[in-house]
């Protein structure tokens, strides 16, 4: 009978310590945009910080167009940065969104980038 009740417990262990070390591994995606204002036709970055290898893809939504960053591999410290082109955009508020993958977990950061 302990023989069993040190089975049950030694198995209510596992499956807490398997559950923690799947939440620990969950993908996290963090986007910045730096400068996060910027007047029309100066430099920005898209930073994301997620997961080292994973594979990411950056959108930012202008008015008329959408401008698509395209599967930049995250470093070994988990960063990739992009340089989307920003001549000629018109003021306003614009969403930027981070999608990663690596293996089979899927992630998404977002942001916003204002051009004043």
């Amino acid at each position: 009978m302990k023989t069993l009740a040190l089975l049950v417990v030694t198995l209510g262990m596992l499956a807490v310590l398997a559950a923690s070390t799947m939440a620990e591994d969950k993908l996290v995606v963090k986007v910045a945009v730096d400068p996060a204002t910027v007047s029309p036709g100066n430099a920005v970055r898209v930073i994301a910080r997620t997961a080292p290898d994973a594979v990411c893809t950056a959108t930012v939504k202008f008015r008329a167009v959408t401008w698509t960053g395209r599967g930049a591999k995250a470093n070994r410290d988990g960063e990739i940065v992009w340089l989307p082109p920003m001549d000629q955009r018109a003021p306003g508020v614009f969403p930027v969104t981070v999608h990663c993958a690596l293996g089979d977990q899927k992630a998404e950061g977002t942001a916003s980038l204002t051009i004043r």
